[in-house]
Parts: C-alpha cells; sequence; structure tokens
C-alpha cells in the first residue's frame, strides 16, 4: 500500500529534524588531525602491503567501537604526468573485466577520469582491513582500486592519510566524507554512501 499523505509529510519532516541533526553536529565540529602512512606503487607486493598497514587501526580492538575513519590516497610529490599514467593503466585494468571473455567479478572501483592528485576518498570502520583491500591484488569481487594489479608500473609514492571521528553519527561522518570528496575530487571511486 503507498504512503498516505499524512506518512509522506511525517517522512519529510523527519528528513528535515535528520538535515538539521547534521548541522548541528558539524558546528563547531574540529577536523582531527591526520595519521598518514606511504607506500611506493612499484613496491606493491602481499608483504610490503601487510608491512605498510601494520600501524593502521586494527578493527578488532575494543578501543575503536564506535569509530569511523575517513581516508585519502593522494600523490607525493605533485606530478602532472603521474595522475595521467594512473587513469590510464587504471582503465586498462578496469576495461579487462568488460570483456566478454573474462569470467570473474567485476571489482574495480569507478574511474572519475579527474586528473587530480587524490586518487581515492574513503571511509570506513574497519580501516586496516578497507585499505588491504585497496592496496592488494586479493579480495576479488569487493570494489576497490586493487593497486597491486595494476599500479606496480608507476614509480610514484602514494599517502594514505586517515581520520578518526569517534561516537558521531553515520549522517554526520558521511556528511564530512562528501565534503572531502567534494573538495579534492578524487580521480577513483564514487562519492556518497556505498
Amino acid at each position: 500500500m503507498p504512503l498516505d499523505p499524512a506518512q509522506r509529510t511525517a517522512s519529510i519532516q523527519a528528513a528535515i529534524a535528520d538535515a538539521n541533526a547534521v548541522v548541528t553536529g558539524l558546528q563547531g565540529l574540529v577536523f582531527p588531525e591526520p595519521t598518514s602512512m606511504t607506500f611506493k606503487c612499484s613496491l606493491l607486493s602481499e608483504k610490503y602491503t601487510k608491512d605498510i598497514l601494520g600501524a593502521a587501526p586494527a578493527s578488532h580492538a575494543r578501543e575503536f567501537d564506535g569509530t569511523d575513519f575517513i581516508y585519502t590516497f593522494r600523490i607525493i610529490p605533485e606530478a602532472e604526468n603521474i595522475p595521467r599514467d594512473i587513469i590510464r593503466l587504471f582503465t586498462e585494468a578496469r576495461a579487462l573485466q568488460s570483456e566478454t571473455d573474462y569470467d570473474g567479478k567485476k571489482d574495480y572501483c569507478k574511474a572519475n577520469e579527474n586528473p587530480s592528485q587524490y586518487l581515492y576518498v574513503g571511509r570506513s570502520k574497519k580501516l586496516r582491513s578497507r585499505l588491504s583491500q585497496h592496496l592488494g591484488a586479493k579480495h576479488e569481487g569487493i570494489f576497490a582500486m586493487h593497486l597491486q594489479r595494476w599500479a606496480t608500473r608507476i614509480d610514484c609514492e602514494i599517502e594514505i592519510a586517515f581520520y578518526r571521528f569517534d561516537g558521531r553519527s553515520n549522517l554526520i561522518v558521511q556528511a564530512i566524507e562528501d565534503g572531502v570528496w567534494k573538495s579534492v575530487l578524487p580521480m577513483l571511486g564514487r562519492q556518497g554512501e556505498q
């Protein structure tokens, strides 16, 4: 049965209340300082990925209950040709999954073909696990960058910066992630909750 007029009106009022709660929650919020780590694309391997991610918070630790992380991948130092190479190699890798004889799962994130210094903006409660999906070659079927599959031919350094948000509502953290995405316009990935 469709919503009656009173339910439709109540739905709009509930949405307004949620939006007002987000605005109130964002006012006066101090954006946390980042924790960061760097890696070289050309060195990516399973062992190297484990070494890199050893410093990232593990989701099973009790201290991270109720914590969200927003993270970015950024090319350092800025170089004009690197973003073009990244877009080209990623697009080639993604195209292979569209070929008729490909029998695996399509699992590369969206390509924005936007030549930014930022590769990706994301959010996760399980930071180490999610970063592993982006860096590694495994995790078939999970949408990610899967850098180890295609980026080892690029001689560049990438910085992963992550920001910790404790006890914030889903809507507030999503609004912050969307704000970060809009401010850096990454080459890969989608804006908005997945």
